[in-house]
């Protein structure tokens, strides 16, 4: 067909009829190279998906035309909704959560008819975090030996920690040198969390950090002159 277009003479077109059978031929074959087109662009993009897939990427996704959906996609009776519900935090950020706690809320908040049941569970993910004061008083055992003349006492879990836990001490360091906080607002903050507290201990447990690395510096450099010429 396309040869035939080669072939064509406008000068030689005298009358209605050649005129008529040239223009259907020319109609002809741009319908046949409009397809032929359509195909190698639906061709080229399975190419360059596949290459995608290759290189561990993600290739074009697929949609459902709404013509064929199959009648189970859909629900059983008009307006009722599906027993399954999608929640809304989805993708890899869900996965990365741990749950702490479930909590089921069997209370319908209004008076339900006799006939009621529960039908499904809907699922919303909410993140928080609970920061609270968390003191503890420890009792610790003392034994006396008569015979021996002496004492023993039961081991202290938290030894060299003073009046305030790993905890607190971990907190004041994170938001004075990661947050910027200064003391005078780190002192506020523990006295609303009801921590008894005064500016010289916090400033003692902020430089208590100083402390350790100013020996982790010495250390680094203690074993790089030992493996150095």
């Amino acid at each position: 067909m396309k040869d035939a277009l080669k072939h064509i003479d406008p000068h030689s077109m005298h009358d209605v009829e050649t005129l008529r059978s040239v223009l259907l031929l020319v109609l002809q074959t741009m319908e046949s190279m409009s397809k032929e087109l359509s195909e190698s662009k639906a061709e080229n993009g399975k190419f360059r998906d596949e290459i995608n897939r290759l290189k561990g990427e993600k290739g074009r996704p697929e949609f459902k035309r709404k013509d064929k959906i199959s009648p189970g996609d859909k629900t059983g009776q008009p307006g009722e909704k599906a027993d399954k519900r999608t929640n809304h935090n989805t993708g890899t950020t869900k996965a990365r959560l741990v749950i702490d706690q479930t909590i089921e809320l069997k209370e319908a908040g209004q008076e339900l008819p006799p006939d009621a049941h529960i039908r499904y569970w809907e699922e919303r993910v909410v993140q928080d975090v609970e920061l609270r004061r968390n003191t503890i008083k420890y009792r610790i055992a003392v034994w006396y030996s008569p015979s021996e003349g002496r004492t023993y006492r039961s081991s202290f879990p938290l030894d060299g920690f003073g009046s305030f836990g790993p905890q607190t001490r971990g907190l004041l360091h994170l938001l004075h040198y990661e947050c910027n906080v200064t003391q005078g607002c780190l002192e506020s903050f523990c006295d609303r969390l009801g921590l008894d507290i005064s500016s010289g201990s916090i400033d003692n447990v902020l430089k208590s950090r100083s402390v350790a690395a100013v020996e982790e510096r010495k250390d680094i450099l203690r074993a790089g002159m030992a493996h150095s010429d």
